[in-house]
């Protein structure tokens, strides 16, 4: 097929809203560009793509969601369009209707970053989250001021001794979900906190 169609990208856009979150379909036009002497490159264009958005809409329909949790449906979903078109280090995840947000370190559910956004308490946070293991807790706490020093970030270190899981948290007061107008400027404290608490946390389990 030379080029996609308009009825073809409406089958592939029908498909994306309507199937399972872990189907994705995409349409692509692929062209083959010469420039000069140089030779033959292919130039992929997007033309359909997977509608995130339209999926977690979907199933939290399905679920009678609150208007709240749309809320912070909405909130990820802009949140993941933000760090898209920038030079984030992280992979982005699939949007959910709830407060939480995790990203990964590598050490599985061991140990992983949680972004949260509390609405009745207005704050938004970003937490390195141990499951269930004091001992790596009490590890990177004996580590603290290097760990502050290395980040730039002093954290709330919130060890939770009548609970299996700990914390390390650093927060922001002034948030306000339904100020969306202020969203752009959540996004950009959540990256940069994230950019400067992961690399760190990473390093030092791996010690």
């Amino acid at each position: 097929m030379k080029d996609v169609r308009d009825e073809h990208k409406q089958a592939i856009d029908w498909l994306n809203d309507n199937t399972k979150e872990e189907v994705n379909f995409f349409a692509i036009n692929i062209e083959l560009w010469k420039i000069g002497d140089s030779q033959l490159a292919p130039k992929f264009s997007t033309i359909s793509k997977p509608n995130n958005w339209a999926k977690a809409l979907q199933k939290s329909s399905q679920n009678k969601a609150t208007d709240l949790q749309m809320l912070q449906l909405e909130f990820w979903t802009n949140f993941n369009e933000f760090v898209s078109s920038g030079n984030a280090t992280f992979n982005i995840r699939s949007p959910r209707a709830r407060h939480w947000y995790d990203l990964s370190l590598g050490f599985g559910q061991k140990a992983y970053l949680t972004l949260i956004i509390h609405s009745r308490d207005r704050y938004c946070s970003v937490e390195v989250y141990i499951s269930n293991s004091k001992e790596l807790f009490y590890k990177l706490e004996n580590r603290k001021e290097e760990i502050e020093r290395q980040s730039g970030v002093e954290f709330n270190w919130m060890e939770l001794p009548d609970k299996q899981a700990s914390r390390i948290q650093v927060r922001n007061n002034n948030f306000d979900l339904s100020s969306s107008n202020l969203w752009e400027e959540y996004f950009q404290w959540i990256l940069n906190s994230v950019e400067k608490i992961k690399p760190v946390f990473t390093k030092e389990i791996q010690r």
